[in-house]
């Protein structure tokens, strides 16, 4: 792969201070993508918004979210401290969103929990489908089940979801910080992911400086699973990886098919993660963010053809 960068998306709406956080994409129609981002107030609390943007030409912005799609929960609640959109998946004409509640812990600084919201409107707007999340928390995995990405295994009629959990927390890079792996669980239901029994599928490398996997975006092409995925490291922040696999759990990493680098200078200079990978009549789409986990906006990449 090589990837071909466009720029930056920076803008922000009147009721947000920092960040496009965690870009998931949505086509709404040929001519517009619907990206939904989690944007963050002067108290680094996270709500769910939209950037519309050109399908032809994305760096060019149509239109802006004015409120929130969709608001944190009550207090006390697992997403009270922010939300962050992951993934979603189509059903007619509503749009099931996977995201992760921010929430308070005893024992660590917070949670990241994976609950569920529903869009009539392509995304617009969205309501909260359950109190609670639906990856709820368990012995081995209190505090982290997060970063959900939804596929219908059509050749099985299942669901899979891949996501990253954890438990064990560290000091890193000067503040406490938990460590998770990408696990899979999968279901006959949409809605009922209780109890299911999570695959170990991909573990950090903590013997060379790795202690997370984040956010995945994983496709099936050409006879093969495709995980985009972010690696953190010790004072290094996030960079992207790549890898592939045959059956969607045991996964070859291949980083150096990659084809995207940090630029020289710049909001991207030190930091890259969080892709997703879009692919629409113009072109294969990367959005993804950089330095400070998307302070300054996302960026967006396209596939070289020639690649």
């Amino acid at each position: 792969m090589r990837w071909d960068k466009l720029g930056l998306i920076s803008s922000l709406p009147e009721w947000a201070n920092s960040h496009a956080y965690i870009p998931t994409p949505i086509i709404v129609d040929d001519t517009t993508i619907r990206v939904l981002v989690s944007f963050w107030d002067s108290n680094r609390v996270g709500r769910l918004g939209y950037i519309d943007l050109d399908a032809s030409n994305p760096l060019y912005i149509k239109d802006i979210s004015k409120i929130p799609s969709l608001d944190v929960g009550p207090l006390g609640s697992f997403d009270s401290k922010g939300i962050t959109p992951m993934s979603y998946i189509k059903d007619n004409n509503q749009i099931y969103l996977f995201y992760t509640g921010w929430g308070d812990h005893e024992e660590y600084p917070y949670t990241l929990l994976t609950g569920m919201a529903v869009s009539d409107d392509c995304g617009k707007s969205f309501t909260r489908l359950f109190d609670k999340p639906v990856l709820e928390p368990y012995i081995e995995q209190d505090s982290i089940r997060t970063a959900a990405w939804i596929s219908y295994e059509s050749h099985l009629d299942e669901y899979w979801l891949w996501y990253v959990g954890g438990k064990d927390w560290f000091y890193a890079d000067n503040k406490l910080t938990p460590t998770y792996d990408l696990y899979l669980i999968r279901s006959d239901n949409l809605f009922d992911w209780k109890d299911k029994l999570p695959t170990l599928c991909m573990k950090a490398d903590i013997k060379n400086g790795e202690y997370a996997i984040g956010r995945p975006c994983i496709y099936f092409e050409h006879g093969k699973y495709k995980l985009f995925y972010s690696s953190r490291r010790y004072n290094h922040g996030y960079q992207l990886g790549y890898a592939e696999s045959l059956n969607g759990y045991d996964w070859d990493r291949k980083d150096e098919k990659l084809g995207m680098t940090k630029s020289q200078i710049g909001w991207d200079s030190e930091m890259q993660c969080f892709s997703y990978i879009l692919r629409t009549k113009y072109g294969t789409y990367m959005f993804y963010n950089g330095n400070e986990h998307g302070k300054q906006g996302f960026g967006i990449a396209k596939l070289n053809s020639e690649s």
